[in-house]
């Protein structure tokens, strides 16, 4: 999950700073993203937008993608150890 994917209806998949530049097109917004394509900040977009991309969850949530990921298994394992009665009710 480093990096935002697009699919069009065709099955093409676009990636990257694209797909929000091909998102702001298709609401007539797409000026604001066109200097993304352009050969002077390009690299310096994808470069950016790649560590923003890798650490998205640490400025977001304030955690790494991989703890995330281990904080949702263990409440589902302890959820699922507190299930072992008959009573067991689903929570949500």
């Amino acid at each position: 999950m480093s990096a935002i994917n697009a699919v069009y209806r065709d099955g093409r998949v676009i990636e990257g700073p694209k797909v929000f530049l091909k998102a702001y097109e298709f609401v007539e917004l797409g000026w604001l993203f066109k200097f993304t394509e352009w050969p002077v900040f390009k690299p310096a977009v994808d470069i950016g937008y790649k560590l923003f991309a890798n650490y998205r969850t640490n400025f977001t949530r304030g955690s790494s993608l991989d703890e995330l990921i281990s904080a949702y298994e263990e409440k589902k394992n302890i959820e699922q150890v507190e299930c072992k009665s008959s009573s067991c009710t689903t929570k949500r």
